[in-house]
């Protein structure tokens, strides 16, 4: 299983804005409610343990 988790990004949060500046005026007025986020996957200790043999495997 792996583990998602999210972290704030001030740099998606510029892409963002840009995009809505120019593509979506009328979320302008929402711009500062609106999250913008990195996610981050991670695999388990098992699944990093599998993938590491497969990768040993000549």
């Amino acid at each position: 299983m792996a583990f998602v988790g999210f972290e704030e990004s001030k740099g998606v949060r510029q892409l963002a804005e840009s995009i809505i500046d120019e593509h979506h005026p009328h979320l302008k007025d929402a711009k500062q409610q609106i999250g913008f986020y990195l996610r981050e996957v991670t695999a388990s200790g098992q699944e990093r343990r599998r993938n590491a043999q497969r990768s040993n495997v000549i």
